[in-house]
Formats: C-alpha cells, sequence, structure tokens
C-alpha cells in the first residue's frame, strides 16, 4: 500500500487533474484556496466525470491534500502538431514542499487512444517516454516521490515505476496492462518492482482488464458509477464504472471490497489470450488497433466504420471464447450475470441504428474467423437464463441473428 499518500489521497488528485482550471494557479496558492476559488464555477458533473464538487470539497478538508501546491505541469493541447510531445497528455506535480506526488490524466484524445493500442503489442512507445521523460526531470527536486494515474495514466505510471528505482510509490488507478513485449523486455524489473505497485478498480470496471497484469488490484464495489442520467441509454441507464471516482460507495468511502466483476475478468482472459499466443501474432496489432478505433472520433461518427469495428472485435472474441472450454464458461456466465450492462449497450447500438449494420459486417468478416459451432451453441444454451424476466425480446432477437450468422 502507498505511504506518503493513501489509496484515497492518490485517487481524488487522480480526479482533481481533470479540471482545467486548476493549471491557472501553478506555483500560487495552496489546494485548499484553488478548490475554493473555482468551486463557485464548477458545473454539475455530467456522466463521463467525477463528482467534481465532491472532489473539491473533499481537498479542501483533508489536512495533507488541502496544504499541497502545484509545483509544475505539462499539458499539450490536442490542437498541438509537434512531433516532439503527444497531444492530450497531461501531467501534474504536486507537493508538500518536501515530497512530490505526480499525477497523470487518463486517455485525451485521438493520438493517445491510438498510442494505447500500440502498448498492447509494444514495450514502450513515445507517449510513454515522455511521461518518464518528465517524471524524472521532476523527481529530482523532491526527497521522495509518489506518481498516481487514471486509466491510461494508470498504465504510465506502473510503466514509470516498474524502470525507475527513484520513484517511492505507485497508485494505477483503473489502470490498464501490458503487452508480452514489455514484459520479455523487462522481466527482472518487473520481477522486482511489481509487488510495489497499488493497484485499485471498481469490480464492474473492463479497462483494468486490457492486456497482462503486474500487480491484482484491489476490487472495491462502488456507486458512484451507477449513477447516469435518466435519459442516458434510452430509458435504461448504462452504469459508467471507469469514471475516477467509481470506487466510492454512497457515503463516499472507498473500502467495499468485492469481487472481480465476470466482464472485467473475461475481458482480461480475452485480451491476454490474444496478446500472448503465437497463433494471433500476425493479428493482434489489427486488432488492438481496431478495439482503440471504437474510443476515436472518426469511428464513432461514422456508423459504417463503427459496425465494421465492432464486427470484427466480437468476430475475434466469439472465436476465441468458443474454441476454449474455460472460455466458453466464462462467455455464458458473463452473458448471464453481467446482461443487464450488455442488455444497455444492446439498446443503444439498436437504437443508434447501428445493429443491423454490425450483422452485415459480421457476414463479412466470418472468412477471417474459425469460431467453433459446439461452443457457439454451448454459449447459445444460456438464452433461457439470459432472457428471462426480459419484456421485448431483444436478447433472443440478437441470438437469432447469430445461429443465421453462424449457421447453427
Amino acid at each position: 500500500m502507498t505511504t506518503l499518500l493513501s489509496p484515497a489521497q492518490y485517487e481524488r488528485l487522480c480526479c482533481l487533474v481533470y479540471l482545467d482550471e486548476i493549471l491557472d494557479y501553478c506555483c500560487s496558492l495552496n489546494l485548499h484556496d484553488i478548490c475554493n476559488n473555482i468551486l463557485p464555477h464548477i458545473k454539475q458533473s455530467d456522466k463521463l466525470e467525477a463528482d467534481n464538487k465532491q472532489v473539491l470539497t473533499d481537498i479542501m478538508t483533508d489536512e495533507k491534500l488541502s496544504d499541497l501546491t502545484i509545483a509544475d505541469f505539462m499539458d499539450i493541447p490536442l490542437s498541438y502538431g509537434g512531433s516532439d510531445q503527444t497531444p492530450g497528455q497531461r501531467i501534474v506535480t504536486f507537493t508538500d514542499g518536501i515530497n512530490g506526488y505526480i499525477i497523470i490524466r487518463g486517455t485525451h484524445g485521438d493520438v493517445q487512444w491510438a498510442d494505447n493500442g500500440r502498448r498492447m503489442y509494444k514495450a514502450e512507445t513515445p507517449e510513454l517516454l515522455q511521461a518518464e521523460s518528465y517524471v524524472l526531470k521532476q523527481a529530482e527536486k523532491f526527497r521522495k516521490v509518489g506518481i498516481a494515474g487514471h486509466s491510461g495514466g494508470g498504465n504510465k505510471v506502473q510503466y514509470i515505476y516498474i524502470k525507475n528505482p527513484v520513484i517511492a510509490e505507485c497508485l494505477a488507478l483503473d489502470g490498464e496492462g501490458f503487452s508480452i513485449e514489455f514484459c520479455e523486455k523487462y522481466p527482472e524489473l518487473i520481477d522486482a518492482r511489481a509487488q510495489g505497485i497499488t493497484s485499485i478498480a471498481e469490480r464492474r470496471d473492463i479497462v483494468n482488464g486490457l492486456g497482462i497484469t503486474l500487480s491484482l488490484p484491489l476490487y472495491f464495489s462502488g456507486k458512484r458509477g451507477e449513477t447516469r442520467l435518466p435519459e442516458y441509454f434510452f430509458g435504461e441507464p448504462l452504469p459508467n464504472f471507469h469514471i475516477p471516482d467509481a470506487l466510492r460507495n454512497k457515503d463516499n468511502e472507498i473500502i467495499d471490497q468485492a469481487e472481480r466483476s465476470y466482464i472485467s475478468e473475461l475481458i482480461n482472459a480475452i485480451t491476454v489470450f490474444l496478446l500472448t499466443s503465437p497463433e494471433y501474432a500476425s493479428r493482434k496489432q489489427f486488432l488492438c488497433d481496431t478495439l482503440v478505433s471504437l474510443m476515436m472520433t472518426e469511428t464513432k461518427t461514422d456508423k459504417n466504420k463503427q459496425a465494421l469495428a465492432i464486427a470484427e472485435v466480437v468476430s475475434a472474441a466469439f472465436e476465441i471464447a468458443s474454441n476454449d472450454k474455460e472460455f466458453t464458461e466464462l462467455f455464458r456466465d458473463t452473458l448471464i450475470n453481467e446482461r443487464r450492462v450488455i442488455r444497455a449497450t444492446i439498446a443503444e447500438y439498436s437504437e443508434a441504428g447501428i445493429i443491423d449494420l454490425i450483422k452485415g459486417a459480421m457476414h463479412h468478416t466470418l472468412h477471417k474467423y474459425n469460431p467453433n459451432k459446439t461452443g457457439v451453441e454451448q454459449i447459445a444454451n444460456a438464452l433461457p437464463e439470459i432472457t428471462k424476466d426480459e419484456p421485448d425480446g431483444l436478447f433472443e432477437k440478437i441470438f437469432k441473428d447469430l445461429k443465421e450468422i453462424y449457421s447453427f
């Protein structure tokens, strides 16, 4: 566990660095006064953000955090056109005058999303190296340094901590894992340092399941991620368990430890298999890039591109899941136990007119993938349990489409 700051204190700073307003106060006020100044101007947080007003209030009333100042920051705008820095990169250095606390924001913008994909099949990327260079330069100024980050930032801080013993501690909040190439390049460092990483995640978060995990996370069951806008996903709110404060319960505490969800476990099992299996060596770069493209503007604004990307990812997942007995069982268990979240996602795509496009796209991907007929049938046999209490037959229709596509 971290000692310079507690995991909950690092989590508050991980939420704070998403706010642009704090950068106006570098090298001036302490965090109590910064938060006090910007609190009246913070709008109600939306479905993709932490509860920013609560974050600011918590920092103001925390004896340790309230006295920190912002010593330095890196903030590269999305419009930046140079090759020496990555657009969207934000790293903020806080200090108590003795020690430094360096926080890396999560993924922001298409360039960073593309880099996330490359980290699944490369040992390191220019963005990782840029972040490492900044952190090490800042670390020279302090007696001890702790680093923390959320999401893509959670991946970066683990990378930096593993390679650099000068970093005293590391907290990864919902941070994704690594490529086999990274693990094979730094095996001794990973063996020596990985257990020093404190990794925490909401039990239903899916991002921390991507890639090879260096330090097994502590999972928590939160309530913040279940608080979505009522109109989101067409009347059936889809929880967002990846917002940086998703671990907090109804009393605003991170204490409710829980078992990892089926969907997080399934995503981890499939991605690790994809990244490490020799039979996927020639396809993993394409599939990783396709997966992250779903978060990029060009794909999200083009229904046909979105449908094709989804079809590629789903077809590959189906192939992997249906050809391995353990994966098949985990796939079925995930559909049964996570049907509310999966159903809400399908409802969104149906409403947006993408489901039929995905069906057509999956026909075009059949020649690339080879799902096992027996495995697919075993998954389909769970249909009665998956569709129980379903008022509109949405899942039943999806399985009928799958039977047509896969001809069983």
